[in-house]
């Protein structure tokens, strides 16, 4: 799994490009295809998690940003821990913590395979990266 690949403790001392620096890693070694992949199934976790009941199990009011990055942090903490929030939004990272890092992780990847400025990576995915945005999950 990927997302195991993140270093959860330099993530929780925020530091965002130490902590995604396994990811990109084993990212920079994929075809394209397996790194527009990762990039979609990235946006599908966050999509699944952008509820109602998810937001109302922290502590914090949220603008669409720190949403978008607090669910990224959930993510961030590995799939056992994503599957369990998922599964009980009460388990819902309570305190506001930053994986913004993660957002950007295969356009850095892609890249460095595609030898092209990141800023071209075609991040168009069905689900996106939006917040408050999953119309089942907060309505």
């Amino acid at each position: 799994n990927v997302i195991d690949l993140v270093d959860t403790r330099a993530l929780d001392r925020e530091y965002q490009k130490q902590a995604m620096e396994p990811v990109v890693g084993y990212l920079e070694l994929q075809p394209v295809d397996k790194i527009k992949s990762f990039h979609n199934h990235l946006s599908e976790f966050i999509y699944a998690i952008d509820t109602r009941k998810h937001c109302e199990g922290t502590r914090d009011e949220h603008t669409d940003d720190s949403w978008l990055y607090l669910r990224l942090y959930v993510v961030a903490q590995g799939l056992k821990y994503y599957r369990k929030v998922l599964a009980d939004p009460s388990a819902m990272q309570k305190k506001y913590k930053s994986g913004e890092s993660l957002m950007f992780v295969a356009s850095k990847a892609w890249a460095k395979v595609t030898k092209d400025e990141a800023s071209n990576f075609d991040s168009f995915t069905f689900k996106g990266f939006g917040s408050f945005v999953n119309d089942d999950g907060w309505s």
